[in-house]
Formats: C-alpha cells, structure tokens, sequence
C-alpha cells in the first residue's frame, strides 16, 4: 500500500512539471504562474492592471488571470523604455503586443492625451502649451487679417464708385491690400507651424513606443526580454527633429523641458520679427511707389523723406529678424551639442526634474 501511495506521488509530480513546460505555468482554473527574465543585467520590469508590481528582472509573478490585459514596461539605467501590452490566451500562450497605434490615435482625437497615457509628462505639458500657444497667436493674426481684409473691401468699393478723392482712395486700397496679403502669408506660417507641432505628437509614438523584444522559453516556462541600449546618435536624431527629444530620451528632464520650450518659444517670435521685417519692407516699398507717382516737388521731397524713414525702419527690423534666428540656430544646436557631450554615463548619478499632475519633484537616479 505504501509503495502503491509513493508511486502515485511521483506520477503526480511528474505530470505537474510536464504541464509547467507550457509557456507558463497554470495555477488556479483560470490563473497563471510566470518567469520573467531579462538578457542584460539591471532590466527591470513593471506590470499592472488594478495594481502595479516593480521589480528587477528576473523574478516570477503568479495569479496572472487568462484573457485579461496587463500593461508592462521594461526599462532599466541606460536601457530605452518599452511598453506594452500582455496578454494569456485561455490555453496559457503568452500574447505581447504594442501600444503605439493606440497612442496615435488618442493624441490624434485629444492632442498629447496619449503621451500623458504613456506616463511622459513633461512632454505632454510641453506640446500641449506649445499647441495652445500657437492655435492662441493664429487666432489673433487670423482676426486681424480679417480686419485688413475687411479695410481694403470698403475702400475698393468706395474706389469703385469713383469720386474727387479717387487718387488718394486708390493708395489707401493698395496700402491696405499690400497688409491684408502679408498678413495672411503670416497667418498661414503660424497655422504651419502649429500644424507641425501637432503632427510630430501623433508620428512621435511610432518610434518612441516600440513594444519590448522577447522570446519565449517554454521548455523553461518563461519569458526572456531583450532591453534595448539607449543610443546617443538616436538622441541626436531626436532632438535634430525636434529640440529637447534627444534629452527627454536620455533621461535629462530638465534639460529637455528646457530646450523644447525655448525651440518653441524662439520659433514663434522669429515668424513675428521676420513678419515685422515684411512690414517695413512694404511701407518702404509703398513710400517709393508714392514718390515716383507724385505730381509736384513738395510731394516728390515729402514722399522721398518718407521712404528714408522707412528704409532705417526697414534696417531695424531686419537686424531684430536677423538675431532672432541666430538665438533660434544657436538654441538647436546647443540641444544637439548637449547630446552629444553630456550624456549621463551609467556609473555616474544624475539629477533629474520632474512634473508630475501632482506637482513638482527632483530626483536623484545611481
């Protein structure tokens, strides 16, 4: 009887380890027990569904439930961040998959919201505030454009019924068409731009939130992830597209706030100042049209004294066109230069500041 009782234990054992030899092992009726490893040294992992777990790899979670979806993220220092989705068929087939479509899609319907859902927030706070303040200043331009629009509508009109004062109407209607056509060039820039802005966060979750690499070890019952080293020419990549992203990769927070809302910022009043060098240079141009029209020599010298005045103004807005994008060039390639040269090693600590929806914080990563 006893041998009988030590032989049906042994069989049983023995069929328990040839089911763990299925992708991962089976716990409850519909939970699971799985390894999860990784190739490099300092990988770690974060699961969540109604909860999260943090640990370093590798270490072995149990009470996964089939059919439900876990949000995972592999990272570690020096290693790019990966998410993604998990997911156990009922017959306890590991199922990842990647959640970039889904970010493009949410950042497409509500601008940034997909970013924020991918937990980056300072870049969310950065492209929704550069976002907002371009759709703010091509409202403003869009309307004042209207209103220049609307000038030279009456006073084409009032031209066209042709009365004694037909000369004077007729340098009113081309002074305010020559402002109404610059200020549209202007607006359409702005709209450009922010058009831009809103089009690199919905491209950005392409190649930012490629899932992680792994494999499947089912003689072991486990999942191997492959991290990913981050790559300083993929950094510079980054931020030669668009200023602070090469930093935000690295892990420089505070450097990569800086360099995206400075780019924007510079970016914006480069459009402004160039737009006032155009409007100088119309009033110049509109004062000689007027002098080489004028009928008299008190005319031709008021008209000519005119054109010099707007000739110095047109100089002046053309040197503050001129160093505004020198500080926009020089803002780009100090955010190239910094990831370059001040790449923070894996041996060394490094501050980093954070913004959170709860505030602010500072962190200190070794």
């Amino acid at each position: 009887m006893n041998a009988y009782y030590r032989g049906g234990k042994i069989t049983i054992i023995f069929l328990a380890l040839m089911l763990f030899g299925i992708s991962c092992a089976r716990g409850s009726a519909d939970s699971l027990c799985c390894s999860f490893e990784g190739n490099s040294r300092g990988l770690r992992m974060a699961i969540s569904r109604e909860y999260s777990i943090k640990g370093v790899l590798p270490y072995r979670l149990c009470d996964l439930r089939m059919g439900l979806n876990y949000g995972i993220s592999i990272y570690g220092r020096g290693y790019e961040r990966r998410e993604a989705e998990l997911k156990f068929s009922p017959d306890g087939i590991c199922q990842i998959s990647g959640m970039r479509m889904e970010t493009v899609i949410m950042n497409g319907i509500l601008p940034t919201s997909g970013t924020f859902m991918r937990g980056r927030e300072q870049q969310g706070y950065v492209d929704l505030l550069s976002l907002a303040g371009g759709l703010y200043i091509f409202y403003r331009e869009n309307d004042q454009y209207h209103d220049l629009k609307d000038r030279y509508d009456r006073l084409n009109s009032y031209l066209s019924e042709g009365d004694n004062y037909s000369e004077q109407l007729r340098r009113e209607a081309h002074r305010a068409y020559v402002y109404a056509d610059q200020q549209n060039s202007y607006r359409k820039k702005i709209l450009l731009m922010t058009s831009a802005l809103y089009a690199y966060q919905l491209i950005e979750p392409l190649f930012m939130d490629s899932p992680p690499a792994y494999s499947m070890e089912e003689g072991r019952g486990s999942i191997l992830f492959n991290g990913s080293k981050k790559s300083t020419g993929r950094a510079f990549l980054y931020s030669l597209i668009r200023p602070g992203r090469g930093q935000f990769y690295q892990g420089k927070t505070v450097r990569g706030l800086f360099f995206s809302a400075v780019s924007v910022i510079a970016g914006y009043i480069a459009l402004d100042q160039n737009n006032q060098y155009k409007k100088k240079v119309d009033d110049y141009e509109i004062s000689l049209e007027e002098y080489s029209s004028a009928r008299t020599a008190s005319e031709r010298s008021r008209f000519l004294q005119d054109a010099e005045i707007m000739r110095e103004d047109a100089e002046d807005a053309r040197d503050n066109r001129n160093l505004s994008i020198y500080i926009l060039a020089g803002v780009w390639g100090a955010n190239l230069i910094d990831t370059l040269m001040f790449d923070c090693q894996s041996d060394m600590g490094c501050y980093s500041f954070n913004i959170t929806p709860a505030g602010f914080e500072l962190a200190y990563s070794f």
